[in-house]
């Protein structure tokens, strides 16, 4: 069966139709990409920002404690315990988050502490004396078992946050150390608090790459997986993992949580953010609400073709049918269309071809 010759409204609509297929094809897959790299781009940006202002809000509140620990160990006499004594309930009373404050002499014996706990006893192989009469120290989440026992507290083990420093001499020569125990529960608090103001998780690990503490609920000690062990080996940077729940997450690693002339406890903290609740829509969710507004645009496109297909085909196709009876010998006046400036001049062209055979 022969097949019917393609007429100029068939070939406008296939043009349209292969060039909007091509477009989906091509299109949708780049239109994908290039949304989904913009909101991780806005993401890692926005968790960037947050990590690293909860880094810092939370080192500034330390360094307010190290700052203390500075002072006083710049003032502080080993000859007179009484005043030393108060210069340490000073800076432990009323503030929740040093329990306890105390001054050491260079042979590890407690001299003076606030509200006189564990004096007389020997700290001598702790670390915040041991590295504390060498410098300035800033120590990683401990238990500490004596001021346990000195507190009367419950079962559950108090954790503490170092800090100490040398007591100098006119010389320059140790005297003594000062240290104050931070309580972990404050900073545990405090990172809580600051997690839900800025709608995000924080996890800070210790130097020796253990979780120190976490607003991740049940999160396992021993977790391991790309973003965390990044954070473990000291590296920064954004991350996209999935966690233990089988959910994706975007993280950011922050080397280091320290400010001003306080020492660096080695702490690196990892903010988490779960895009479903950050971002006001999901990428496909996003990709899907762009294509439709492209498909709708394809459809206005579509009917602007037919209407110039009614306006400008169509008369062609009119006009050549006029032609086809006139060289049959029909009886019939050449059509007289006026609407662009080739068929005006087609249909005269016909008409004087009429009026010559006559």
């Amino acid at each position: 069966m022969k097949r019917p010759p393609l007429t100029l409204p068939s070939a406008l609509y296939g043009l349209i139709l292969v060039a909007l297929a091509l477009f989906i094809v091509v299109g949708s897959s780049l239109l994908y990409a290039r949304v989904r790299s913009f909101q991780d781009t806005a993401m890692s940006a926005a968790i960037e920002a947050r990590t690293a202002g909860a880094a810092q809000a939370f080192a500034q509140a330390l360094a307010a404690d190290w700052d203390n620990v500075a002072s006083i160990a710049a003032s502080a006499s080993m000859d007179d315990a009484d005043t030393t004594r108060a210069l340490l309930d000073v800076a432990s009373n009323g503030v929740d988050r040093v329990s306890w404050a105390g001054v050491a002499d260079t042979s590890g014996r407690i001299v003076a502490a606030s509200d006189g706990l564990l004096e007389g006893q020997d700290v001598s192989g702790r670390p915040w004396f041991l590295r504390g009469l060498r410098g300035d120290f800033a120590g990683d989440v401990h238990e500490a078992v004596l001021l346990q026992e000195a507190l009367g507290s419950g079962d559950d083990p108090l954790r503490f946050i170092d800090m100490s420093a040398p007591i100098r001499n006119a010389a320059g020569d140790p005297t003594g150390v000062l240290g104050f125990h931070i309580n972990a529960a404050w900073a545990e608090t405090y990172l809580t608090d600051m997690a839900r103001t800025l709608g995000m998780e924080l996890i800070l690990v210790g130097a020796g790459g253990d979780i120190v503490t976490s607003t991740v609920p049940d999160l396992p000690d021993d977790l391991s997986f790309r973003g965390l062990d990044l954070a473990r080996i000291g590296s920064s940077g954004a991350s996209y993992d999935v966690w233990p729940d089988g959910r994706e997450y975007f993280s950011y690693i922050l080397s280091d949580v320290t400010a001003g002339d306080m020492p660096s406890f080695g702490w690196r903290l990892v903010g988490r953010i779960d895009p479903a609740t950050f971002l006001p829509t999901s990428p496909r969710a996003l990709f899907y609400a762009i294509l439709s507004a492209l498909a709708a645009a394809g459809l206005s496109v579509v009917i602007a073709c037919a209407l110039f297909v009614a306006m400008f085909l169509r008369p062609i196709a009119a006009m050549s049918l006029n032609a086809e009876r006139i060289a049959a010998d029909s009886d019939e006046y050449p059509m007289e269309i006026t609407r662009t400036d080739e068929l005006r001049r087609l249909s005269a062209a016909l008409a004087r071809l009429q009026s010559r055979d006559a």
